[in-house]
Parts: structure tokens; C-alpha cells; sequence
């Protein structure tokens, strides 16, 4: 049953949950577990299915959190925090609102220097989709009594003045005025639901709530998605990315269907391997196999090899 589920596992990559693995095995990073416990954005298991379409989908749960070969780490690190489970580290909803307002803009600014769009193309749009998504909240002040139209425009009048580098300038003044209204709000949220907060069940981000705030993060996610990330020069670099990684797990795919005994005597040396096994085997990155060895040790004692198999596949 648990090989089963490994598997399935296997098909549910996520990057929070890959952090983990970079952080517990791959570098093994010293960090505190209060630092680890930060980024715990999602509190399922890769282990669990993912909740029937059907019922409601709890906030904490919608994406995988962390991978079974993590789960020891995890386990300790909710015990010596008090983390109840399913619950989160206090300081997880800040490092999401910190991470959400850090690089909200950044996907929008990478188009712009590639220029996919021009800054007054970029600020008719951002003005645009916030009016659609806003709705009558399009004209409440952020700060200084300026809307998010003013902002957009006053960053616009700033770059047009700039005589070098307009697109960086755009970003600077569209950054000054909208960044520290986020951070205010996504504090004083904190602030107004301080019980949940700390206990970590607040079953939301910081910023998803019906205000102007979460309309401003929703706009800059949407004009990305519509007017960058959907246009042929960036769908051509994912078809292309998509081909280079299929490629290298069909050269891998011998090292992958090795039988578990031979590839064990390759780790440890007694065995030189098959022809193309053994190549692929020096091809792997000695960081990776370092953690698979220092992992098989650890196993060994329970010959789980069901995990040793996932651990071989992770790798």
C-alpha cells in the first residue's frame, strides 16, 4: 500500500514541498526549526489525496506541503513547536503575505524588460483589469489619498521623465506606492485575526480577503497570466522546456527501471553497473547521492524498501 502511494506521490511535484527536501536531505541547511517551520505553507502530505472536487477544499490543504521522506523532519518539527496537526507556524502567514508582495510584480517586470509590453501598454492594462476586478472598490485611496489608477499613472509620468531606463523607473514609484499599503494591510489582517494567527488555523493567506488589497495582487497576477505568460514567445521557451525535461527522463529511464539489487551494488561499489546504467549513474549530482546513501543507511534498519524505490525515483 505505502509503494502505491509513493507513487502517487511521485506524481504530485510541488515546489513548497520540494523546499523541504532541499532543506532536510539534499544540503541538509542548519536551519532552526522556527526557519523551517516559516515556509510551511501547506499542511498535506503528499501522502493524502487531494479532497473530492465535491467538498469544500480547506485553504491549508489545496496543495501538497511536504513528501514522505520528509515526514520524520516534519513530525519533529511540529513536536518540539507544538504545531497541532493540519495547523500552521504563526510566522508561515507572514513569510506568504512577505513572498505574495515580494514578487507580485516581478513576472510583470520580466515581461516588460523582454519587452513583451511597453510601460504605457502595461499601465493601460494593469488599470483596466483592476477596474474589472475591483469593481465600485476600484476608486477607494490606498494611501495619500491616491487610488490604484492615480498610482499606476503617477509611476507612468515618472518613467516618461527618465531618459535612460524607463521600465526601471515604472517599477521603482509603482513599488514605493503600493508595496507599503500590502504590508500595512497584511499586518493589521494579522493583527485582527491574532487567535487564529497563532494557533494556525486561519484557513486563508493574509491578503485573500474581499478587499482593494487582495483586488491589486489579483490584477497583477491576471495581466501577467493574460498578457505575458500566455504569448507565443512564452508558450514556445515552455513547449521547449517541456521537451528538454521529457528528453532527459527518457535518457534516465534505464537508470530508473535498474533492478533495485544492481543499483544498490553500484552505491556501494561492488557492482560497476551495466554500460549505460553506470554512466547515468556518474552523471548524477554528488549532493543527490550523498543524501540517497545517508537515507539508505537510515533505512536499512526497517528494509522499507518501498521507500528506498521512492527515494531512487526522487533522486
Amino acid at each position: 500500500m505505502l509503494g502505491l502511494q509513493l507513487k502517487l506521490e511521485l506524481k504530485s511535484f510541488e515546489g513548497n514541498a520540494q523546499a523541504f527536501r532541499i532543506i532536510f536531505n539534499l544540503l541538509k541547511l542548519n536551519l532552526t526549526y522556527s526557519q523551517a517551520a516559516s515556509i510551511l505553507k501547506y499542511t498535506r502530505s503528499g501522502l493524502e489525496r487531494k479532497p473530492d472536487k465535491d467538498k469544500p477544499l480547506s485553504y491549508l490543504k489545496k496543495k501538497v506541503g511536504y513528501y514522505y521522506s520528509e515526514l520524520e523532519d516534519i513530525n519533529a518539527m511540529r513536536e518540539h513547536l507544538e504545531i497541532k496537526l493540519g495547523h500552521r507556524f504563526p510566522l508561515a502567514y507572514l513569510m506568504e503575505a512577505a513572498d505574495d508582495i515580494s514578487y507580485c510584480l516581478a513576472d510583470i517586470e520580466d515581461g516588460v524588460e523582454k519587452g513583451i509590453l511597453d510601460c504605457q501598454k502595461l499601465a493601460s492594462k494593469l488599470k483596466e483589469t483592476f477596474e474589472y476586478i475591483a469593481g465600485e472598490q476600484a476608486s477607494t485611496p490606498l494611501a495619500k489619498n491616491k487610488t490604484f489608477a492615480d498610482a499606476v499613472d503617477y509611476a507612468l509620468s515618472r518613467s516618461e521623465k527618465e531618459p535612460i531606463n524607463k521600465a526601471h523607473e515604472f517599477f521603482v514609484w509603482l513599488r514605493v506606492q503600493l508595496i507599503h499599503p500590502l504590508v500595512e494591510h497584511a499586518a493589521q489582517t494579522f493583527i485582527d485575526n491574532v487567535d487564529t494567527c497563532f494557533d494556525g488555523s486561519l484557513n486563508r493567506a493574509l491578503l485573500e480577503d474581499s478587499s482593494v488589497f487582495h483586488h491589486m495582487i489579483e490584477t497583477f497576477k491576471s495581466v501577467a497570466i493574460r498578457y505575458i505568460f500566455s504569448t507565443n514567445e512564452v508558450e514556445t521557451k515552455e513547449l521547449q522546456g517541456y521537451r528538454i525535461i521529457t528528453g532527459l527522463l527518457n535518457a534516465y529511464s534505464p537508470l530508473l527501471k535498474y533492478p533495485h539489487e544492481k543499483f544498490l551494488a553500484m552505491v556501494d561499489g561492488s557492482e560497476r553497473g551495466g554500460l549505460i546504467e553506470a554512466r547515468l549513474y556518474k552523471r548524477l549530482p554528488k549532493k543527490h547521492l550523498k543524501a540517497y546513501q545517508e537515507a539508505l543507511k537510515e533505512r536499512r534498519s526497517s528494509h522499507d524498501f518501498a521507500v528506498l524505490s521512492f527515494t531512487i525515483a526522487a533522486v
